[in-house]
C-alpha cells in the first residue's frame, strides 16, 4: 500500500505543478511562415541544417533548398531524387540522403554550392541494396546513410588506399525503421531485433528493448545526474531509457516520462523531439503542430494553426539563433522561442483598441474601445485550445481605465472601471453599476483611502466608500475646460492634467470633509506656458521616487515650488528633456523600473540612477496606449492587440552574425561568383564553405567587363525585412554608403585597378554584422597596356623620323635650287668677265657697271633667302590657322546644329520658354562663331601686313560695352562682378573695330583667368592727348617667366582658364599690333596669385557736338524724305540675307525693292548695263543720280574694301552680319 500512496501523492503534486504552470497567460510567439509559393520548390520539407556561415539548407521533396535570409536557391541531386535527410559534420561538410542516392554539398570553383554524389562512386557489389535514405546521421564525423533496406557508414576522413574501404554496409534481419545519433552513439530500430546500436562496426541489439513501437526521436535525457540517460519518443508517448539501471534491485531500463500532454500525444502522434534553451522540450506532431513542455512535463506553450502556424504536420525541427525552424508537410516555418514576447489579438477574441490593462483576482482585464475583456484560462484544460478573452457582463461599449480599490473595513478588493458608466467588479467577478458618470481616469486618495477621484469632461468626481450601505457617496468639482485625463494626490495637493488645457492644482484642506466641500473650501491654480511649459496639450502627471514629474510632447518636466515654474528634468536622461522625445505614458513596477510608451524601459540602478533600454522596443509591433507591470513582466496594449514582454527570456542582442556576398555578375550577364567562399579540407580534399575569400576567387577582370553588380544578404534571420545595409568599394567610394534596405549594388565603368567591395548589415535591433569583403582587379584597356605604350613610342619615333627626313629633303631641295641660281648667276658673271677682259682696252668705262652687277647679285641672293624664310613663316601661319579653324569653330557650330535640329523636329511639342531658350543658345553660339572667325581673319591679315584702319571720334564707354557684351554670359556664369569706371563723355580717336577687338580680347582673358565670384575692373584716364585704358582682374595672375613672352608675334600661348576655358593664343599679339597701329603702346603688370592689370594707350580727341536721330524700328510710322515716301532697294544675291533685311525694313512701312545683282540695281535705277559687282554698280548709279543714299554691305571690316566702297560713291557701309539696330541707326542718320 505504501508505494500506491507515494504514487498518488506524486500524481497530485504533478497536477498542482501543472495548474500552477498556467498561472501566466499563454500567447502567440513570433511566427514567420515561408509557404511553397515563396521558395518555389516541393511543398514537403524533411530537415534543415546551418552551415559555417549561417546559411540554411533544407531537405526538400525536389532536392535541396538554400536560404540566406533574402533569397532561396534550389540544388538538385542526381536524377532529381527526393531528399529526405540532411546533416552537417564538425568541419562544416553537409551530407544529403535521398530516395536513390547519397552525397554531400560543396562549392565549385566559382563558389556555386552543388551536390556531389558519393553513392555513384560505388557499384552494386558494394551497395547491394538500392540506397533509399530516410535518415542521415553523423557520429564522430562518420556519416550514416540509413534506409529501410540498408545502412551505409561512410568514413570521409579515413586514410586508405582504396575508396571502397571508406564505406561499410549494414543490413537488417527484415527491415530497419528509423535511426538516431545520440550521446555520440548510432542507434537504429530493427523490425525484428528491436533497438540496436553499432559498436566496432557491428550491429548489436540492446537487451530489453525489443518490444517498443516505432521510435521517432532519441535525444539525451533531461536528468541532471545521469549523462547516459536517453529520452525516447514513440508515436504516442515519451520514455526514459537508462542503460545503467540496476535491474537486480528493481531499477527500470525503460520508464514512462509523464507530462501534462500525454493525452494530447495519443491523439496527435509524435514525430520529432528536440531540446530548447532554458530546460524546455519541443515536441512535434503529425496533426497539431508542436507543444512546448519543460523538463518536469508541464505544458508551456502550443504552436499550431490557431496561433498562426501554416501547417500542423511537422516533419522535423532544428534550433538556431533564438529560432525554432520547422520543416513541414507544406512549407517551412520559423518560430522565435524562447522569446521575451507573446501576443494576443483578434484571434483571441480581443475587440477594439486596448486603452489600459490590469490584473484582478489573478485574472487579466483589458479596457478597450469595445468594452471590458478578461482572460479565460479554461483553454488549458482543452487540448491545445486557443486562449480567449471574454467580455464582461453589462454590455458597455467603451472603457478607459481601471482602479484596484482595497476596502480596509471589509478586507475586500474590488476593481473599478471607467466606462460610459462607472462600474465595479467584486472578487467573484460580478459587476455592479456605481454611477452614470463618464469617467476617463481613476485615482485612490493617499490621505483618505476611502476616497476615489475620477476625471470627467470639465469636472472631477469624488467618490467615498459608504461601508454601511456598501455603496458610494459622490461629489463633483467643476470648472475645468475640456477632458481631465490624469489625477494624482501629492502632499495634500490634487494635481490634474487636461487634454488640451494644461495642468491644474487643487489645494486640499484635510481638516474638512473633502466630499462635502464647496468651491470656497479649496483653491484651484492653473499652469500653462506662462509657468515654463512649452505647450498645454497632452500633459500627464505622475509620482516617481516620491517626486512629481510631468510628461509633455516636449520632454519631461518637474515643478519648482519656490519659483512656481516648470523646468526640464534630466534625471531620466537628457533624451527625455529634449523636444521631440515624447514620453507620454509612464508605468512603474515594484522594482522602480519605468516603462516609457513605445520607447523602452528605464531600469532603476542601485545608486538611484536609471539605465535606458530601448533595443527590445524596436520589435514591438503595436502602438502602445496602456501598460501594466506584472512581476518581472510587462503587459502593453494598443490598437493591434496585447503584448507581454519578459526580460528574463530576452534575446542576446549583441550576438554576432555575418553578412555574405551572394552573387557577383559582370555586365548584367555573366556570373563570376555564386556566393560561397570556401577552404579546402586537408583530410578530405572537399571544399568547405567559409566567410573568407580564397585566393582562387580573387578574379582579374578584363577592362571590357568593368560593370559589376553585387548581391548580398545578412544571415541574421529574425525579421530580415527590417535589415539595412551599408557598402563601400575601396578604390572607388570615399566613404560607406547610407543604410539602405536594398540587397544589390551596381558599379559601372570602373577604371583599371585593384578594388575591395565591402558590405555590412544592421539588424532590426541596430546591431551591426561582421564586414563581408570581395577583392578583385580590373585590367587596363588595351590602349593602356605596356605593349600599347611601346607601340606608341615606336610610332612617335617613326613620325619624328619622317618629319626630320621630309624637312631635310625640303632643305636639300631648297639648297640645290639656290645653288642652281647662284651657279647661273656665276656663269653670267664669268661670261661677262671674259667679255670685259676681251674688250678691256676699249671697255674700261664699263668697269663700274660690272661692279654694280656684282652688288645686284648679292642683293638677289639675300632676297631669295628672305623669301625662303617668309615661306616658312607663312606655312606655319597657315597650319596654325587651319588648326584653330578645325578645332575651335566646331564647338559653336555643334551647338547651332544641335538646337536647330531640336527646334526642327520638336517645335510643336516645345513650350514657349523652351523655344526661346533654344533660340538664345543658337544666337549666342552664332555670335561666338562669328567673333572667333573674325579674330582669325584679323590675325591672318595682320600676319600679312594688310590691315588698315580708319579713325573716327568714338564714345569710349559705348565701345567698351559693345566689346564686352558677347562675354557677359561667361562672366555671369562664374558670378564675376564687372566694374566699368569710364566717364560717359570720354571720346577716343580710334578705329572702332580694331579697338573693340583689343577690349574684347583683354576682357575675355580676364574672365578666363578670374575664379568664380571674382572682380574685373575697366577704367580710363586722359593724359597728354592720349587715353590710358586699364583692364584689371582678381584672377590667378601671370608667372614672372611668362610676362616677357605674352605679346610676342612669334610665340603664342594658350592656357586653360580657371573653369578649363580654351583660347586660340592669338589675342594678345593682335592687341599689341592694333594698339601699335593707333600709335599707342600696351603693357601688363601682374603678380602670380594676385591678379593682372593690362594697360594700353590710344589717341584722345575733343568731343564734336552733333545730334543723330535714330529709328527704333518698332513699326507703325512711315518714313519720308522731303515729303516723299521712301523706297529701299536691297541688292543681295544671298536669298536668306535678303529675307533677313526685308523683315528688318518692313517695320519702316516703306516700299522695298529687291535684286540679286549689281546690274539689277543699275536697271532699277534707270541704267541699263550688263552684270557687274556692287562697286561698279555704285559708280554707274552715281553717273546719273547723285542724291540716292547707298549703304554698302561688306564682309570685310579692315583693309581697303570700305575705302573702295566710299570712293565708288557709297554714302556709308555696314559689315556683315547685318544686325537690326545698327542698320536702322544708319538709315536714321541719313534721314535726319
Amino acid at each position: 500500500m505504501k508505494p500506491n500512496k507515494i504514487k498518488i501523492f506524486i500524481t497530485i503534486c504533478f497536477i498542482l505543478i501543472t495548474c500552477f504552470s498556467f498561472a501566466q497567460e499563454t500567447g502567440t510567439p513570433f511566427i514567420t511562415n515561408y509557404p511553397q509559393n515563396e521558395y518555389n520548390f516541393h511543398n514537403q520539407n524533411w530537415g534543415v541544417v546551418k552551415d559555417n556561415r549561417g546559411v540554411l539548407y533544407f531537405a526538400n521533396g525536389n532536392g535541396i533548398l538554400e536560404f540566406d535570409g533574402t533569397d532561396w536557391r534550389r540544388i538538385f541531386v542526381e536524377n532529381r531524387y527526393r531528399v529526405r535527410s540532411i546533416a552537417i559534420d564538425d568541419n562544416g561538410i553537409i551530407y544529403v540522403g535521398a530516395s536513390g542516392a547519397f552525397g554531400f554539398l560543396a562549392p565549385d570553383s566559382l563558389g556555386k554550392m552543388q551536390y556531389n554524389s558519393i553513392s555513384a562512386n560505388y557499384d552494386t557489389a558494394i551497395l547491394k541494396v538500392f540506397p533509399n535514405i530516410w535518415r542521415t546521421r553523423i557520429v564522430n564525423n562518420e556519416v550514416y546513410f540509413a534506409g529501410k533496406g540498408a545502412i551505409y557508414k561512410y568514413s570521409p576522413y579515413k586514410i586508405t588506399d582504396h575508396i571502397n574501404e571508406k564505406i561499410k554496409a549494414f543490413y537488417p534481419t527484415r527491415k530497419f525503421f528509423l535511426s538516431y545519433a545520440t550521446n555520440n552513439k548510432f542507434f537504429v530500430q530493427d523490425a525484428t531485433e528491436g533497438l540496436s546500436i553499432i559498436r566496432d562496426d557491428t550491429l548489436m541489439p540492446i537487451p530489453g528493448l525489443n518490444g517498443l513501437s516505432v521510435i521517432y526521436a532519441m535525444l539525451p535525457g533531461v536528468g541532471e545526474n545521469n549523462p547516459d540517460e536517453i529520452l525516447i519518443a514513440t508515436k504516442d508517448e515519451l520514455l526514459t531509457y537508462d542503460p545503467n539501471a540496476d535491474t537486480t534491485n528493481g531499477g527500470l531500463i525503460l520508464s514512462h516520462f509523464q507530462t501534462a500532454a500525454d493525452e494530447f500525444f495519443k491523439t496527435n502522434l509524435i514525430y520529432d523531439v528536440i531540446k530548447l534553451p532554458g530546460s524546455y522540450l519541443a515536441v512535434a506532431t503529425l496533426s497539431k503542430g508542436i507543444v512546448i513542455i519543460d523538463y518536469q512535463g508541464n505544458i508551456i506553450d502550443y504552436v499550431n494553426a490557431q496561433n498562426g502556424l501554416q501547417d500542423e504536420t511537422v516533419l522535423s525541427m532544428s534550433y538556431f539563433d533564438n529560432s525554432l525552424w520547422l520543416t513541414l508537410n507544406n512549407g517551412i516555418s520559423q518560430v522565435e522561442m524562447p522569446s521575451p514576447f507573446r501576443f494576443w489579438d483578434t484571434k483571441n477574441e480581443i475587440k477594439g483598441n486596448i486603452q489600459t490593462i490590469h490584473r484582478f483576482n489573478n485574472t487579466l482585464y483589458l479596457a478597450t474601445t469595445e468594452g471590458v475583456f478578461y482572460y479565460d484560462t479554461a483553454f488549458n484544460k482543452n487540448m491545445c485550445g486557443l486562449p480567449l478573452f471574454h467580455k464582461t457582463e453589462g454590455g458597455y461599449r467603451e472603457a478607459w481605465c481601471f482602479l484596484k480599490f482595497y476596502d480596509k473595513s471589509s478586507n475586500d478588493t474590488i476593481l473599478l472601471m471607467g466606462q460610459n458608466n462607472l462600474t465595479e467588479i467584486d472578487k467573484n467577478n460580478k459587476t455592479k453599476l456605481i454611477s452614470r458618470d463618464l469617467v476617463f481616469c481613476l485615482t485612490q486618495s493617499l490621505s483618505d483611502p476611502d476616497i476615489v477621484y475620477g476625471g470627467k469632461q470639465k469636472s472631477i468626481v469624488i467618490l467615498k466608500r459608504n461601508h454601511k450601505k456598501n455603496s458610494w457617496d459622490t461629489n463633483e468639482i467643476e470648472g475645468f475646460p475640456g477632458q481631465v485625463t490624469n489625477i494624482v494626490e501629492f502632499n495634500d495637493e490634487l494635481w490634474l492634467s487636461t487634454l488640451f488645457n494644461g495642468v491644474y492644482k487643487i489645494q486640499i484642506d484635510t481638516s474638512k470633509d473633502f466630499l462635502n466641500c464647496v468651491k470656497e473650501d479649496y483653491e484651484i491654480m492653473h499652469f500653462d506656458t506662462v509657468h515654463g511649459l512649452k505647450g498645454v496639450s497632452r500633459i500627464r502627471v505622475y509620482i516617481v521616487d516620491n517626486e512629481l514629474i510631468f510628461t509633455t510632447p516636449d520632454g519631461i518636466f518637474k515643478y519648482d515650488k519656490d519659483k512656481n515654474r516648470f523646468l526640464p528634468d534630466d534625471e531620466f536622461g537628457k533624451i527625455f528633456c529634449e523636444s521631440g522625445n515624447r514620453a507620454n505614458q509612464i508605468t512603474q513596477n515594484n522594482n522602480g523600473d519605468l516603462w516609457i510608451d513605445n520607447l523602452g524601459v528605464l531600469y532603476k540602478q542601485n545608486d538611484g540612477t536609471y539605465l535606458f533600454d530601448s533595443i527590445f522596443a524596436k520589435r514591438i509591433p503595436i502602438d502602445i496606449k496602456g501598460c501594466y507591470p506584472d512581476g518581472n513582466c510587462w503587459y502593453a496594449g494598443g490598437a493591434n492587440g496585447l503584448l507581454r514582454y519578459d526580460k528574463q527570456n530576452d534575446y542576446n542582442y549583441n550576438q554576432g552574425y555575418s553578412t555574405i556576398i551572394r552573387q557577383i555578375s559582370i555586365n548584367n550577364d555573366s556570373i563570376i561568383f555564386y556566393g560561397t567562399n570556401f577552404k579546402k579540407s586537408d583530410s578530405t580534399g572537399i571544399y568547405i564553405s567559409s566567410l573568407v575569400q580564397p585566393r582562387g576567387l580573387k578574379p582579374v577582370i578584363d577592362y571590357e567587363f568593368n560593370n559589376l553588380t553585387f548581391e548580398y544578404s545578412s544571415l541574421y534571420l529574425i525579421s530580415p525585412q527590417s535589415t539595412e545595409y551599408s557598402y563601400k568599394l575601396d578604390g572607388f567610394d570615399e566613404d560607406w554608403s547610407l543604410w539602405k534596405s536594398e540587397t544589390k549594388k551596381e558599379y559601372t565603368n570602373l577604371r583599371q585597378g585593384k578594388y575591395v567591395f565591402q558590405v555590412k548589415a544592421k539588424n532590426i535591433y541596430g546591431s551591426e554584422s561582421e564586414i563581408a569583403s570581395y577583392r578583385f582587379q580590373i585590367l587596363p584597356p588595351w590602349y593602356s597596356t605596356w605593349w600599347a605604350y611601346a607601340c606608341y613610342v615606336i610610332l612617335l619615333i617613326f613620325l619624328i623620323w619622317i618629319i626630320v627626313k621630309l624637312n631635310e629633303r625640303r632643305l636639300v631641295e631648297a639648297k640645290i635650287q639656290l645653288e642652281k641660281i647662284v651657279s647661273l648667276r656665276t656663269e653670267e658673271i664669268l661670261q661677262q668677265k671674259e667679255e670685259i677682259q676681251m674688250q678691256a682696252d676699249y671697255l674700261s668705262d664699263l668697269n663700274d657697271e660690272i661692279s654694280n652687277k656684282n652688288t645686284e647679285l648679292s642683293k638677289q641672293k639675300e632676297e631669295i633667302e628672305t623669301i625662303v624664310k617668309e615661306l616658312k613663316t607663312t606655312n606655319a601661319t597657315k597650319d596654325k590657322l587651319f588648326s584653330i579653324i578645325a578645332h575651335d569653330l566646331k564647338s559653336p557650330f555643334n551647338v547651332i546644329f544641335g538646337f536647330t535640329s531640336l527646334l526642327k523636329e520638336n517645335y510643336e511639342y516645345l513650350s514657349e520658354d523652351k523655344r526661346k531658350h533654344y533660340i538664345n543658345e543658337i544666337d549666342k553660339s552664332s555670335k561666338s562663331a562669328f567673333q572667333l572667325l573674325e579674330n582669325l581673319l584679323l590675325w591672318a591679315l595682320s600676319q600679312q601686313g594688310k590691315i588698315t584702319i580708319t579713325k573716327t571720334d568714338a564714345n569710349l564707354k559705348h565701345l567698351v560695352n559693345e566689346a564686352i557684351s558677347p562675354y557677359l554670359f561667361s562672366s555671369d556664369k562664374k558670378e564675376i562682378k564687372i566694374n566699368i569706371k569710364i566717364p560717359d563723355n570720354t571720346l577716343a580717336y580710334v578705329d572702332g573695330h580694331t579697338i573693340k577687338t583689343v577690349l574684347a580680347n583683354l576682357f575675355n582673358n580676364a574672365v578666363k583667368f578670374t575664379p568664380n565670384k571674382g572682380v574685373i575692373t575697366i577704367g580710363a584716364t586722359t593724359m597728354d592727348g592720349f587715353v590710358e585704358i586699364k583692364v584689371s582682374d582678381t584672377g590667378v595672375g601671370i608667372p614672372a617667366g611668362a610676362l616677357a613672352k605674352i605679346f610676342k608675334n612669334d610665340e603664342t600661348h594658350s592656357t586653360l582658364g580657371t573653369n578649363h576655358e580654351k583660347g586660340t593664343g592669338l589675342g594678345l599679339s593682335l592687341c599689341k599690333e592694333f594698339v601699335g597701329l593707333h600709335g599707342g603702346k600696351i603693357w601688363v603688370e601682374s603678380t602670380e596669385g594676385s591678379g593682372s592689370g593690362f594697360y594700353f594707350t590710344i589717341p584722345h580727341k575733343s568731343n564734336n557736338k552733333g545730334a543723330i536721330n535714330s529709328i527704333d524700328g518698332k513699326g507703325g510710322s512711315k518714313l519720308t524724305r522731303e515729303g516723299k515716301k521712301l523706297k529701299i532697294l536691297i541688292a543681295e544675291d544671298n536669298e536668306a540675307i535678303d529675307v533677313h533685311l526685308t523683315i528688318i525694313l518692313e517695320s519702316l512701312n516703306t516700299e522695298i525693292l529687291h535684286t540679286k545683282t549689281g546690274a539689277g540695281a543699275v536697271e532699277l535705277c534707270r541704267a541699263h548695263k550688263p552684270d557687274m559687282d556692287g562697286i561698279e554698280a555704285t559708280r554707274k548709279i552715281r553717273g546719273f543720280n547723285k542724291e540716292i543714299v547707298i549703304i554698302a554691305q561688306t564682309a570685310f571690316t579692315l583693309g581697303d574694301e570700305r575705302e573702295k566702297a566710299i570712293e565708288a560713291g557709297c554714302d556709308d557701309y555696314l559689315s556683315k552680319p547685318i544686325e537690326k539696330k545698327p542698320l536702322l541707326k544708319k538709315i536714321g542718320e541719313y534721314l535726319s
